[in-house]
C-alpha cells in the first residue's frame, strides 16, 4: 500500500476479450533485459482517480487490471479495468461489495482461485480477503485468520501494511511495518513469508530470513511486493529515507522451495517523482509513478525487451 496513506489510517463484460493483452508464456525469473518505460493509458478512467497499486490478473483471454484509489468522500478505494484487444485497458469502475467511505482498502492481489487479498484498514491486522464473484464484484469479505497481529512494543507500533500473494502456490509475502506514534510515516518497513492453507496464513521467522534475508535491510524500507505466477521472481518497492528515494527491485530463484538471490533494481524513480508497488506478468512489470509537483498518480510499465 502506498506508505504515506498506510500512515493516515461486471468486468466491462464477462468474455468481452476476444483478444488478451499481447504477452509470451515464458517465466518470469530473469532479472536482465527489463526496458521501454512508458505510461499505460486506461481508456474512460476519470481524469481526476489516481492509479496507484495496480494488479494485473490474466484469467484464459482476459487480462484485468485491478488498482486503488481515493474517490469522493473516501480514504482510499479498489477499481478494476479490463484489456480490450486494440484499445487498451478500459475503466470498469470500483470494486463492488468492497468499498467502504471511512476506511482505506487498497494494495489488491489475486490468487488463482478468484481470491483477492488487500489492504482493509477496518480490520485491526488491516489486512483483508474477499471472493472476486465477478471480475467487478467481491463477496464475502473478511479478516484472514492467523495474520501476524498489530501489537505495540514499548513506543513503537508493529502492523501490516501490505500482502502479495503467489497466484499459484500456497505462499504470499507480508509488508510488516514500524512506528512510533504518533509519527505519521514507519521508521521500519521488511517483507515477511507467509504460508497460505486453508483460508489461514501463518509466519515462520525462520522462513522470512530463509526465503528473503537477501531482500531486507537495516537502512531501507521494503514493502509493496508481488510474486510472479511461476513463484520464482519476486517485485517489491524499496525506499531509501536518508535520500528520499524509491525504485522497484526484483530478485529470482530457480524452485519455490530455495531462497531468492541477491536483488536488482528494475527502475529508479526521476527527479520530481516516487514509484511503488510493482505487480508482474511473463514479460511486463507494471508500477505506479506519484508526480510531487501534483497531479494524479499514473500506471507505468518497462517491458522484456531481450536476454
Amino acid at each position: 500500500m502506498r506508505i504515506i496513506e498506510i500512515a493516515l489510517a461486471t468486468a466491462l463484460a464477462t468474455g468481452c476479450t476476444a483478444d488478451p493483452m499481447p504477452h509470451e508464456e515464458e517465466t518470469e525469473a530473469e532479472l536482465n533485459g527489463w526496458c521501454n518505460e512508458q505510461p499505460v493509458p486506461i481508456v474512460n478512467l476519470p481524469p481526476q482517480l489516481y492509479v496507484e497499486e495496480p494488479f494485473v490478473r490474466i484469467v484464459g483471454t482476459t487480462t484485468l487490471l485491478y488498482f486503488s484509489d481515493h474517490g469522493p468522500g473516501e480514504l482510499r478505494d479498489l477499481h478494476h479495468a479490463v484489456w480490450v484487444s486494440g484499445i487498451g485497458f478500459v475503466y470498469g469502475g470500483p470494486l463492488q461489495g468492497v468499498n467502504t467511505a471511512p476506511f482505506i482498502e487498497g494494495a489488491p492481489s489475486v490468487d488463482a482461485q478468484g481470491f483477492i487479498y488487500f489492504t482493509n484498514t477496518a480490520l485491526p491486522e488491516m489486512i483483508g480477503r474477499g471472493w472476486l464473484s465477478q471480475p467487478g464484484t467481491v463477496a464475502a469479505s473478511s479478516g484472514i485468520p492467523g495474520m501476524p497481529a498489530r501489537v505495540q512494543i514499548g513506543t513503537t507500533l508493529h502492523g501490516n501494511m501490505d500482502l502479495g500473494v503467489a497466484p499459484n502456490h500456497p505462499f504470499a509475502i507480508l509488508s510488516r511495518a514500524v512506528w512510533i506514534p504518533p509519527g505519521a510515516l514507519p521508521i521500519q518497513a521488511d517483507l515477511w513469508y507467509l504460508r497460505r492453507a486453508g483460508g489461514v496464513v501463518s509466519h515462520d521467522p525462520l522462513e522470512t530470513a530463509y526465503f528473503l534475508g537477501a531482500l531486507n535491510t537495516q537502512d531501507r524500507l521494503e514493502y509493496a511486493a508481488e510474486l510472479s505466477g511461476d513463484g520464482l521472481a519476486i517485485v517489491y518497492t524499496q525506499l531509501d529515507p536518508a535520500a528520499g528515494t524509491t525504485r522497484i527491485m526484483a530478485a529470482v530463484r530457480a524452485r519455490v522451495d530455495l531462497p531468492f538471490g541477491p536483488p536488482a533494481p528494475l527502475v529508479e524513480n526521476a527527479p520530481g517523482t516516487a514509484i511503488e508497488g510493482p505487480t508482474i506478468i511473463p514479460d511486463r512489470i507494471f508500477f505506479h509513478k506519484i508526480f510531487l509537483g501534483g497531479g494524479p498518480s499514473r500506471l507505468y510499465t518497462i517491458e522484456r525487451c531481450g536476454p
